[in-house]
């Protein structure tokens, strides 16, 4: 990215303390792996983070290490990290979306997770499971209206 990152605001800031504490890595969560730890990842387009100025931060969801990175998780390879989890973003933006839907999609379930949270806080890596069935079904209709 060029040029200087704008500051986020403290309701910005609030939805990363939300990823980042209590939501954790969505794709995760899709897949059955509640409350991993997460880092935020802004949304990107050509290269070039969406949004202007400080609107950017809120085009984020929560991604862990694997999702964001491609670190695999302790003693696991690549190829049993898919099969557990699913690609990572960074094999590929088309293969993430193949898998997951498209990052705008990722960020409608995190901000359900964050309304949710502000609703109804919970402890810390602890999302009720009735937070992860309205995700995951969430996810579901959402791909199917992309994809019908």
């Amino acid at each position: 990215m060029v040029g200087a990152v704008p500051q986020a605001t403290p309701l910005q800031k609030h939805r990363f303390e939300v990823i980042k504490e209590y939501g954790g890595c969505v794709p995760c969560l899709l897949m059955g792996h509640k409350d991993v730890h997460a880092t935020i990842e802004h949304v990107t387009e050509h290269g070039r983070r969406k949004g202007k100025g400080n609107e950017q931060h809120d085009q984020t969801v929560g991604l862990c290490g694997y999702h964001h990175f491609g670190h695999c998780w302790h003693g696991r390879t690549k190829r049993r990290m898919i099969e557990m989890v699913g690609p990572a973003l960074t094999f590929g933006r088309k293969y993430f979306e193949e898998y997951f839907g498209r990052e705008e999609t990722l960020v409608e379930l995190q901000d359900l997770i964050v309304d949710t949270y502000d609703e109804t806080p919970w402890a810390p890596y602890n999302m009720p499971e009735h937070v992860v069935a309205e995700v995951r079904e969430l996810w579901i209709k959402l791909n199917r209206e992309e994809y019908t």
